[in-house]
């Protein structure tokens, strides 16, 4: 029963899945980040999941950012993904920030159940 409690917390970094925030509404289209104008530039883009509830408020500008999180088929091109939006910040040239994604395992792995939630987005190994 510990070892579950601890499971249900802990967090597991993906390295193939990137967490993006500052993301202009203008492009907050799937298609369009997978797209080699955008995410796809650094390699091929599994799927790509928005956040369009929880948006990210920037009070001096008075503008709201999206979050996303770029999934990618080879954890190389999330990782130059990574430095490439991370450097550009630090150039001043975007307000993007960038970094791998963690998740949770899922509570129907943890009690080593079969997961019964059709898409879920947790880790079930």
């Amino acid at each position: 029963m510990e070892e579950q409690n601890s499971l249900k917390s802990m967090r597991v970094i993906q390295n193939s899945v990137i967490y993006v925030i500052g993301l202009k509404h203008e492009i907050c289209d799937e298609e369009l980040l997978k797209s080699e104008k955008f995410f796809g530039q650094y390699g091929e883009v599994e799927n790509v999941r928005i956040n369009r509830t929880n948006l990210f408020t920037v009070k001096k500008e008075k503008m709201k950012y999206y979050r996303a999180y770029i999934s990618y088929k080879n954890p190389l091109s999330s990782s130059l993904a990574i430095l490439s939006i991370n450097l550009k910040k630090t150039e001043g040239l975007s307000k993007i920030d960038a970094s791998f994604s963690a998740t949770k395992l899922c509570k129907f792995f943890v009690k080593q159940k079969q997961c019964l939630v059709h898409g879920c987005h947790f880790m079930h190994n």
